[in-house]
């Protein structure tokens, strides 16, 4: 999940484990690099923040979500042309 065996690109997994150490700052780069899966960072975090399981899911889950909601509106956002270049599309000259 955080860490380098995964197809995602570096700089977004940096930038992932960098989100989830300021949502749980108890969990080292070690520690995430480690993770693969959600299941196994609720565990981690169940563990750290001694709450019980169902809740640490809960609150892994509510974060995931959150992050693919950030990650939907920056992408929403970036491939709009006018946003980008202030200017409208081209259109083809037929």
């Amino acid at each position: 999940m955080f860490g380098y065996r995964t197809e995602e690109r570096l700089s977004l997994k940096i930038r992932k484990r960098a989100e989830a150490q300021r949502a749980w700052p108890f969990l080292s780069d070690r520690d995430l690099r480690a993770v693969r899966s959600p299941a196994e960072l609720s565990v981690l975090v169940a563990s750290r923040k001694r709450v019980p399981l169902p809740a640490a899911r809960s609150l892994v889950a509510s974060w995931l979500n959150g992050q693919r909601l950030r990650l939907a509106e920056h992408s929403a956002n970036s491939v709009d042309p006018v946003r980008s270049t202030g200017y409208p599309p081209r259109r083809p000259h037929w």
